[in-house]
């Protein structure tokens, strides 16, 4: 009696609905009436990951944080911006994602798809944090796009309440997105057989709303990352052939007075600091498609509630992308 009272607690705590029937939809191509087969060692090789990249990616993005806080010439610029990214980073490998380690620990493994109070309490934060993440990337490599191809107006366009009148937006969009399926409207939230949450949309608003939030700021980050790539690559050549036009006008003047040296030399730290940009952002842009893409594609395909244990080390692949975040951002 006493193990029978015992199961019946833990399952109240944390499924304390049980699933209503779902629309034939394609979100509905999952067995949510069978308990899913899960590979025990896997569960746990993919925990002893996820902890350590919490652990690794909060020191970091604590530090780099830390450093832009107590020197103000690292907040000129796009500081702002960057600051709010690593703030959300850190919350995420600190906090979100820790609590979601810890569930997937305790939780009955007798589960089946349902329902879950703790889903609908917590995963909305964590849906939340990385869909802010990904717009956050997108805008910086937007702004990066708009220095090069309009300098004389990026003055204005980059001033503090622009920077955050453009995160405005986006927090309305993952707030109207990941909120309403906690109260049952738009989608619900699912539980596991081993304890992992997924938001599962259920109408076409919320679909919209994935796409938005999950494919745009990737997209965005992509073509910013192409565009001023091939503004570098413009300015390059148009530098060199300026070059060569002053060395031949030099060599073809009579020499009158000490020679005047081209202004090769002096343009060769600023060619330099172009590259490094250049390379860190096709680095920003292969790193979210990489990470990102097929954690949203998954979630896309209406896949994730069925195989859980792919679904959370796709996603762990979006912790690696927080981790690496820092140490990239020296290059900006």
């Amino acid at each position: 009696m006493a193990s029978n009272g015992t199961h019946l607690l833990s399952n109240q705590l944390y499924c304390a609905f049980t699933l209503p029937p779902i629309s034939n939809t394609s979100w509905n191509n999952t067995s949510l009436g069978t308990n899913v087969s899960v590979n025990q060692l896997g569960v746990t090789a993919w925990i002893y990951c996820t902890s350590v990249l919490c652990v690794v990616g909060a020191t970091l993005n604590l530090f780099v944080l830390i450093l832009i806080t107590k020197y103000s010439v690292l907040r000129t610029g796009v500081g702002h911006l960057i600051a709010h990214l690593l703030l959300c980073q850190m919350i995420m490998c600190a906090a979100i994602i820790p609590v979601s380690v810890h569930r997937i620990t305790t939780v009955p493994k007798d589960l089946n798809l349902i329902y879950c109070r703790e889903c609908k309490e917590k995963h909305p934060f964590q849906v939340i944090f990385t869909a802010i993440i990904n717009w956050n990337e997108g805008i910086l490599s937007l702004n990066r796009l708009l220095g090069g191809i309009a300098p004389i107006y990026y003055h204005n366009l980059n001033s503090r309440r622009m920077q955050y009148g453009s995160l405005l937006l986006p927090w309305s969009l993952v707030l109207l997105f990941a909120v309403p399926p906690a109260f049952d409207v738009w989608g619900v939230y699912l539980m596991s057989g081993i304890g992992a949450c997924t938001l599962v949309p259920r109408h076409v608003v919320s679909v919209t709303l994935f796409v938005l939030n999950g494919y745009v700021s990737i997209v965005l980050t992509f073509v910013a990352a192409v565009g001023i790539i091939a503004r570098f690559q413009f300015t390059a050549h148009h530098k060199k052939r300026t070059v060569e036009a002053t060395n031949n006008a030099a060599a073809l003047a009579p020499a009158v007075g000490p020679r005047v040296t081209p202004p090769f030399v002096a343009s060769n730290w600023f060619s330099e600091r172009q590259k490094r940009v250049s390379k860190m952002l096709v680095a920003t842009s292969v790193s979210s498609i990489c990470c990102q893409l097929p954690h949203y594609a998954f979630l896309l395909a209406g896949l994730a509630p069925k195989y859980s244990l792919t679904m959370g080390y796709l996603t762990a692949l979006a912790y690696v992308h927080f981790t690496a975040t820092p140490v990239r951002l020296p290059d900006v």
